[in-house]
């Protein structure tokens, strides 16, 4: 019998088909790989980017928070560094020009090139490097540390026709680079068609421009303005003023004096009036015109509740509460309470910190010479305890408000603006002592102290 055995070409040829198979199923789940990696990869780089874009939009947003908080600071460095060097400006008249007689307010220009300037920042990893030139735009020192590195820049613009109100504009960059962070260098009015934004993102990086509006607030209220916008008067109307009763306090009398053109009394008061004399321009010899007691706008304050009277008279003058005056980002806060600070404390408040009120925490006594403010740069002072002037007779350009219950002025007083009590008031002062209302003093203080805070719904994250 003759045995039969398989060919070895048929065994060869037996897995071709299962091999064919796997083939085909590799090639399908290939495909499967490939298409599941491409959305890991687009999920990637979709995170990537929203990474980028949140860093430059919340670095935009940084700056304009420290913008708005060094328009409220006293003097810098070129390094944004709090500075006691009279040399240097504050940021807000480095990069601001504010109109006196108007309170508008346009960008600081170069006497030369005609060109704003810039101020920028740079995380280094732990802390913030910033450059405040004074004329153009100076990058700050690059960090040499690993980690990401982002960067901003400010430019400050004038907004359109309404006075004390700027918009503040921030390019956020995720790197510290030029043309990231570039604004227009003439600082053109942005237009459809011309924006003050100028910053580009170079590949593989993300910018982000946004701005707001920032208005002045927390100063004397302006009253008046003429056809031109300029402010003709401001709050105080009056040389002295007194809720309560001004009384003779031991002192000699004090002289309460009023301007030729000035609108308002030498001396004004809710109760009687004791120990101030009235003072009119030259050749008025009658100056019972110019003192009024028992003033029912002033008694009327401590109606309905006598509780609030103070309140109501502090918010006569600066239109807040007290509270929210002492609490303002620009208010210079004078811890006075435990010892009376002296008129060198104040004179170096006021010489680091122009254009921003001074809270006095306690008693002051304004001891030493020279004056305190100047008629170009006025003073707005507000006081909660004594002020006492000594026989040196510094003298303030400005208006002081004060809040004790019962203020007792003495010394060799002299102040030329206003002098305003919230209550009672004791004249114990030396002879010679004077009070001159000046009413270009209060315009300015309407026009040039006070804080920038953000105008609510004026964001916005384009040109």
């Amino acid at each position: 019998m003759k045995r039969c055995t398989p060919s070895l070409r048929a065994s060869r040829q037996r897995g071709v088909a299962a091999l064919a198979v796997v083939l085909m199923l590799f090639f399908v789940v290939s495909l499967v790989a490939a298409y599941t990696s491409r959305n890991l990869i687009f999920e990637q780089r979709t995170a990537t980017n929203q990474y980028r874009s949140t860093q430059a939009m919340e670095t935009a947003e940084a700056g304009l928070g420290w913008a708005l908080t060094l328009l409220n600071a006293g003097r810098i460095d070129a390094n944004c560094e709090p500075s006691a060097a009279a040399s240097d400006t504050s940021f807000r008249e480095r990069y601001l020009v504010t109109n006196a007689d108007t309170g508008y307010i346009s960008p600081h220009r170069d006497a030369t090139s005609g060109n704003v300037a810039f101020a920028s920042c740079v995380r280094d990893g732990e802390s913030w490097s910033c450059r405040c030139p004074a004329d153009g735009a100076a990058l700050p020192v690059p960090p040499t540390s690993d980690g990401p590195h982002p960067a901003f820049r400010i430019a400050i613009v004038s907004e359109g026709s309404l006075p004390g109100q700027v918009r503040v504009y921030a390019n956020g960059c995720t790197r510290l680079l030029e043309e990231c962070l570039a604004f227009d260098a003439d600082m053109i009015v942005p237009s459809p068609t011309d924006s003050v934004a100028r910053a580009v993102a170079p590949s593989g990086e993300a910018v982000a421009s946004i701005s707001t509006g920032a208005a002045m607030t927390g100063r004397v209220a302006a009253v008046e303005r003429d056809g031109s916008k300029n402010v003709t008067a401001a709050l105080p109307r009056d040389t002295l003023t007194v809720r309560g009763d001004i009384g003779l306090g031991g002192g000699s009398t004090l002289t309460a004096g009023r301007g030729n053109n000035d609108v308002g009394y030498a001396v004004r008061a809710g109760g009687t009036i004791v120990g101030v004399e009235a003072a009119g321009a030259a050749g008025t010899p009658d100056t019972t015109a110019l003192r009024l007691a028992n003033d029912p706008v002033l008694t009327a304050l401590a109606a309905p509740d006598p509780a609030i009277a103070g309140m109501r008279m502090f918010a006569s003058i600066f239109m807040m509460r007290p509270e929210t005056f002492r609490d303002q980002p620009a208010a210079v806060l004078l811890d006075c309470a435990s010892s009376a600070c002296d008129g060198a404390a104040l004179a170096d408040a006021v010489a680091r910190n122009p254009g921003r009120p001074i809270w006095v925490e306690g008693d002051l006594r304004l001891d030493g010479s020279g004056a305190i403010g100047s008629a170009a740069a006025p003073v707005l002072i507000v006081v909660t305890g004594e002020l006492d002037f000594d026989s040196g007779g510094r003298t303030v350009n400005g208006l002081i408000y004060g809040r004790a219950t019962t203020w007792r002025l003495s010394g060799l007083a002299r102040v030329n603006g206003a002098l305003v009590a919230e209550n009672d008031l004791q004249i114990a002062t030396d002879a010679g002592g004077a009070v001159y209302h000046d009413a270009e003093i209060l315009k300015r203080l309407s026009t040039l102290t006070g804080s920038f805070v953000r105008v609510p719904g004026s964001w916005k994250d384009f040109p």
